[in-house]
């Protein structure tokens, strides 16, 4: 398990992992329900069998949500061409 670095507010619930002040991050997740249809379901399928190893379905999606928000943002020129 890696180690959790502190967060802003203290916290009460007991951890094994503590730090100096008390505080910590805890990861943050959420369950998202993400019906995909038609064209993207496809993408999203051809994608990731294209991978060498074929991640599941939702690992695909994590993914391809990472790449594109690692994305350098595109310049306006490109946008409106």
């Amino acid at each position: 398990m890696s180690r959790l670095r502190p967060c802003v507010r203290p916290c009460n619930v007991h951890h094994r992992d503590t730090t100096t002040r008390g505080a910590f991050m805890h990861k943050q997740t959420a369950v998202v329900r993400l019906p995909l249809e038609g064209p993207i379901f496809a993408l999203v399928e051809d994608w990731r069998r294209s991978q060498s190893k074929i991640p599941s379905r939702n690992e695909a999606i994590r993914l391809l949500l990472r790449r594109a928000l690692e994305r350098p943002p595109e310049k306006e020129a490109r946008k409106r061409a």
